[in-house]
């Protein structure tokens, strides 16, 4: 995928969201706020767009244990990549797009994307281990 179709791509996001935005210009990033979910969107080296959705952001490092059951439920559980950011200490739901999608469908899949973190964060990370803190 091009800088430029990760652009559209994004941007066209965002209309459907009612919001005429500029994505990519002198950084790669772009993030977006649904409701009570976060999306960041990132044109990487690799030509790829990344979108990510936040999950849970820690107060401290958790455990390797919390991490690996997240992990192991994630693998019987959803297509989307786990991924944890030792230093912003997030966990988040990733998908990897190296083409363009039409802009219905990657709209459909942003939405799925975001509400499959919800999902988590309530049903896995709440629920389990509900003594964690939120920040």
């Amino acid at each position: 995928m091009t800088k430029e179709e990760a652009k559209n791509q994004v941007e066209s996001f965002f209309r459907k969201l009612g919001e005429e935005v500029e994505v990519f210009g002198e950084t790669n990033f772009a993030k977006a706020e649904i409701g009570t979910s976060s999306l960041v969107f990132e044109y990487t080296d690799e030509e790829t767009l990344a979108c990510v959705a936040l999950i849970h952001k820690f107060e401290e490092q958790p455990p390797t244990g919390i991490l690996k059951a997240i992990e192991d439920a994630a693998v019987d559980e959803i297509d989307d990549e786990i991924h944890y950011d030792e230093f912003t200490k997030s966990l988040f739901l990733e998908r990897i797009y190296e083409e363009k999608l039409s802009d219905d469908e990657f709209y459909a899949e942003m939405r799925n994307l975001s509400d499959s973190s919800l999902v988590w964060r309530k049903d896995f990370i709440e629920s389990d281990f509900g003594n964690m803190q939120s920040a």
